[in-house]
């Protein structure tokens, strides 16, 4: 059979297209994987339960009625007594018809209380004056003692999306406000929602436009709906898309969408864009007010009693405020503290005394004396009657701020909210552009804090006068729109884009190989190490092999410390010393030209700048080559040194020593290397594998099985799993017992083993090589 002897050692290209494949690049950024650039679009549908149960249950009862009226109204001549009985009992329906679900509290089941015609859960019911007539956990509101979540003003941090997408894209927390005991509703919170093609990680998956219809390019003219609100809202309401145009090739962003805000009362808007109008928007407008009373209502405004005001707030009726209700009977003060209509009508009032005499008194509620600002005083005998109580302070109205117990609760400025009324304060509601330390906002600009002032219930109002970051940069106006201290920056579009040259990247960019597989572009800062000053992250400017040209160049990156994520793609590189695998950085160690390089060892052993780590194959250890261009070959300084490809045929390659008669010859001497032939008659030093065990005539395969030291690793062809010890000859005088000097290539002999038709070696088999004969080979 027509088969061609191989040396298995001698693996390089352009010495012989047979062997040119076995030689690979093995770089620091080939360590790199490449990124995933598609996902898959899900498109959700909302579903919304029309009818609850308790509520479907009153709309049956009230059909059953109506059907059955209607019967009797047609036959009315007939069924009159039967009607009557009919009426009566839509009326004993009429409740569930009508909506309404108390009228008292012994209408509601367990704890709860009938409030304006509602069942209120966590109402005890018991009556009170103050809160300490309370259970610990309730609060007196409206003369009843409410179980309470939450102190009234109190705010905490809440999120309803999926786990794990908080803080990533757009995703944020909001915050919920405590108002009557209880949490509001959760405000200001970004959860996920659709990928929108506008630079943004809408999804919150850490990915940005991951989606395959974000195109990256398209063009000059053409638009496309857009929306950037959640994706649930889009066109419900008064939410509407709206529209991004393309220009210079790109997508500019989303422009016109009208996107959610917070319900609207009363304006007959679904403004929050749920499907619903006006909703949670409780009993009254905020900020209403209105006269209250809570003492029985014949007192109502009769002797001391006097009614007081209650404030709207969230949609509810605030606690009564300055309102008077009866006191017990307080004798000699002229005054009718029980509000019957009479004054000092109790018959111990009528008892006389001694003028002159005195005697200790107090007129404020029981339990209130001695307690916060309140104390007792004395009274007067005058003409046989007691006179008013002199130099007595009883509860009044809690004053918010003056760190006193007014109301004499034992509570210092209670239900006073978070601020007093009328102050004011800086603020900012922004999640980025200003930072806050004490009461003192430090700023990017164009963004500043604003002025909220305190309203009359103890509440915050709105920020006003501040300036938040825009939602993205406005390329080329020289301002910093997103106030992250950078002017201009995501302008850059091909950033990171997969290319094939540096013209495919725009000015400023350079156009380099990221991976085997993917080249993208990168800013490029050899001239202007500056320039990378102006990125938020890729601020130090890196030295990088093009290994493509051969040659060096400076990049912007981000760089990341031992233990931390690493990728090419995005331009985050590892720190000095440290190498990227797996997407993480950990320890190397780098070597210079000759030395050997191993990426795959527990502390990868990496080439220099400049060099490449090449692989001889057949076992031979791999080594750092200075990088050259076989078209300008000027980087192989040596005279002995020639620039060759590492694919037939290509332009990229390293430089190698092909001078060389003997393995003396080699400059490596600190790494082990040998001079070789080529099957194309030529000479090469290459690196040199540690010697084996195995003897003239043995099978080896130059891994697990390797020759002596002076022996090759002979095979029919490359691809053969193993191979003979042979060696060099002159003669056949030189070869070992059993071996023929034979003529394998025009300027090489090798000792072979001759056969007719079986070998001794059960091993091996007797075939024809060529026109040279009959040997010994392996099976």
């Amino acid at each position: 059979m027509g088969v061609s002897l191989r040396r298995r050692q001698v693996n390089t290209s352009q010495l012989s297209s047979d062997i040119a494949d076995t030689i690979q690049i093995n770089h620091e950024a080939f360590l790199q994987k490449p990124p995933l650039f598609a996902s898959l679009r899900s498109f959700g549908q909302s579903t919304f339960g029309l009818v609850q149960h308790g509520v479907q249950h009153q709309i049956t009862a009230c059909l059953i009625t109506a059907s059955i009226w209607d019967f009797v109204m047609v036959r009315k001549y007939v069924y009159v007594f039967f009607g009557c009985f009919l009426l009566l009992l839509s009326l004993s329906l009429s409740v569930a018809c009508s909506g309404g679900e108390c009228t008292y509290d012994s209408d509601c089941e367990g704890e709860k209380f009938c409030q304006e015609g509602k069942c209120v859960d966590g109402i005890v019911g018991n009556a009170c004056t103050l809160n300490t007539d309370c259970k610990t956990g309730e609060s007196c509101i409206s003369s009843k003692c409410i179980k309470v979540e939450c102190t009234d003003g109190e705010q905490t941090s809440c999120y309803e999306g999926p786990t794990g997408t908080i803080g990533q894209g757009t995703c944020k927390a909001g915050v919920k406000l405590c108002q009557g005991g209880r949490w509001g509703w959760c405000e200001g919170a970004i959860t996920p929602s659709s990928e929108l093609c506008d630079k943004l990680d809408n999804d919150c998956n850490g990915k940005i436009d991951d989606d395959p219809l974000c195109t990256t390019t398209c063009n000059d003219g053409d638009s496309r709906p857009c929306y950037t609100g959640p994706a649930s809202t889009r066109n419900v309401g008064l939410c509407r898309e709206g529209k991004e145009l393309c220009t210079n090739g790109a997508w500019e962003g989303c422009s016109g969408d009208t996107k959610p805000v917070a319900e609207k009362c009363n304006d007959n808007l679904d403004n929050n864009c749920d499907g619903n109008i006006d909703e949670n928007c409780g009993d009254c407008q905020d900020g209403q007010s209105r006269a209250c009373y809570t003492g029985p209502s014949s007192t109502r405004n009769i002797g001391e009693c006097k009614e007081g005001t209650q404030t709207c707030a969230g949609g509810k009726w605030g606690q009564c405020q300055n309102e008077s209700i009866p006191q017990n009977e307080t004798c000699g003060d002229n005054k009718d503290n029980d509000c019957n209509g009479r004054v000092d009508e109790l018959a111990s009032c009528n008892q006389g005394c001694t003028d002159g005499t005195t005697r200790a008194c107090y007129t404020g509620p029981a339990g209130t004396k001695d307690v916060g600002v309140c104390k007792g005083g004395g009274q007067l005998c005058k003409n046989n009657k007691w006179e008013a109580c002199v130099g007595e302070i009883v509860p009044t109205t809690e004053i918010c701020g003056d760190g006193k117990d007014n109301n004499c609760n034992n509570q210092v400025d209670d239900n006073c909210g978070v601020c007093r009324p009328g102050s004011q304060e800086a603020c900012y509601s922004g999640t980025t552009g200003c930072t806050k330390n004490g009461n003192v906002y430090t700023c990017n600009t164009p963004c500043s804090a604003g002025t909220r002032t305190c309203k009359a219930d103890g509440q915050w109002g709105p920020c006003t006068g501040e300036t938040t970051p825009a939602a993205k940069e406005i390329c080329g106006d020289n301002i910093d729109n997103d106030c992250n201290n950078f002017i201009d920056d995501n302008c850059n579009t091909k950033l990171h884009q997969p290319c094939q040259t540096d013209t495919d990247c725009g000015t400023g960019n350079r156009c380099v190989r990221a991976s085997n597989v993917l080249q993208i572009c990168v800013q490029e800062c050899t001239n202007d190490p500056t320039i990378c000053n102006k990125n938020p992250k890729r601020k130090v400017c890196r030295a990088y092999t093009i290994t493509d040209q051969g040659q060096q160049l400076s990049m912007c990156a981000e760089e990341a410390s031992s233990g931390q994520s690493c990728d090419f793609s995005k331009s985050i590189m590892c720190k000095s010393n440290l190498v990227c695998d797996n997407g993480s950085c950990r320890a190397a160690t780098y070597v210079n030209e000759g030395e050997i390089c191993d990426s795959t060892a527990a502390t990868p052993v990496l080439c220099a700048l400049g060099l490449t780590c090449v692989s001889f194959g057949n076992g031979r250890p791999n080594v750092c080559l200075k990088l050259c261009s076989v078209a300008n070959p000027v980087r192989c300084s040596r005279s002995s040194f020639s620039c060759m490809p590492f694919q037939t045929g290509g332009q990229v390659g390293g430089c190698i020593q092909t001078t060389c008669t003997q393995n003396s010859d080699c400059v490596f001497t600190n790494t082990p290397h040998e001079c070789v032939s080529t099957s194309s008659g030529g000479k090469l030093c290459v690196s040199s594998t540690s010697p084996g065990t195995a003897t003239f005539g043995n099978i080896c395969d130059n891994n697990t099985i390797r020759c002596q030291a002076g022996l090759t690793c002979l095979a029919t062809s490359s691809t053969a799993a193993n191979g003979f010890c042979s060696q060099d000859c002159t003669t056949s005088g030189t070869c070992p017992t059993g071996g023929t000097c034979t003529q394998v290539s025009t300027t090489q002999k090798m000792c072979l083993i001759p056969c007719t038709t079986t070998c001794s070696n059960t091993q091996f088999t007797c075939q024809t090589i060529g026109q040279l004969g009959n040997f010994c080979f392996p099976n």
